[in-house]
């Protein structure tokens, strides 16, 4: 018995009454289509050329704009050869959504593997055309901030040279021709060393070993960083310090240009008051 004799078969005993089996759910099963490999890989292609779709704000105006784009979206997917169905820019930002949390999940899962103690081999982390796509559509999905004061930061220790010596250690030695060498400074002889050629005549050589830098002091870190914020903190106080002058002239000059037109519009006042008695006098 085929799909359509099956079908019929259930409509005809439901309206006889011995079944009540809603019929809607086998209609919408056959509509359930897989997306394909090549189907997400041209999603997230099409996602890398729209990048306004992964903008992370949400005022009217872009929610406007990321709509349009999604519209442009589906227009260009269904425009392709290769699919399987027609999709609606719904169905299409569903699917995004889906991969984008199946890429969280898949990046997760490799931390904890790279973290994760007991020894062994480490897991074979296995290549996914269709996530890497989405990692190249949106990169920033899963971003790691690296802290060096967390449980699984790597710690580095500098030590210095333990040779006896401290600071910097400076080596000379001198060459002359003949075989009892006395140095300059003090008269004193420092070496015998037979068949020197004179090539070596007057010859000086300086050799300089330094020790490594130490380690910067936690201390020292805090004290500089309180120092800067100090430092900011003046300079914010100073510049507040100016706008409010700035602020106290500008008023100033206002109230003083109030205050003027006041008085002149008093005396526009009283003048007028004067020709009007001098008008009534007269007539």
């Amino acid at each position: 018995m085929d799909t359509l004799e099956f079908m019929n078969t259930l409509v005809f005993m439901n309206t006889l009454g011995f079944m009540n089996i809603k019929i809607s759910s086998f209609s919408m099963a056959s509509k359930i289509v897989v997306y394909t490999v090549k189907e997400k890989i041209l999603l997230a292609n099409l996602i890398d050329k729209h990048k306004l779709v992964e903008n992370k704000k949400t005022d009217a105006a872009t929610v406007q704009m990321k709509q349009h784009e999604w519209e442009k979206i589906a227009s260009e997917y269904n425009s392709q050869g290769n699919i399987t169905m027609q999709r609606t820019s719904a169905q299409l930002k569903k699917l995004w959504n889906n991969l984008k949390q199946r890429k969280r999940k898949i990046s997760t899962e490799e931390k904890y593997t790279r973290l994760v103690t007991g020894g062994g081999p480490p897991l074979e982390i296995k290549t996914d055309p269709v996530m890497e796509a989405v990692d190249a559509a949106a990169p920033n999905e899963d971003v790691t901030i690296t802290c060096p004061w967390d449980s699984t930061a790597v710690y580095m220790r500098e030590n210095d040279i333990e040779d006896g010596y401290s600071g910097n250690v400076k080596i000379e030695v001198v060459f002359e021709e003949d075989n009892n060498y006395c140095n300059e400074d003090d008269g004193q002889p420092t070496a015998e060393i037979s068949g020197v050629s004179n090539s070596f005549i007057e010859t000086k050589q300086k050799v300089s070993a330094y020790t490594t830098p130490k380690a910067k002091n936690i201390k020292t870190i805090l004290q500089s960083e309180g120092n800067l914020r100090r430092r900011k903190l003046r300079q914010s106080i100073e510049q507040q310090t100016v706008l409010h002058n700035v602020r106290l002239r500008i008023e100033e000059e206002l109230h003083r240009k109030v205050a003027s037109e006041r008085h002149k519009a008093e005396a526009e006042e009283e003048l007028a008051l004067l020709k009007l008695k001098k008008f009534k006098k007269e007539n």
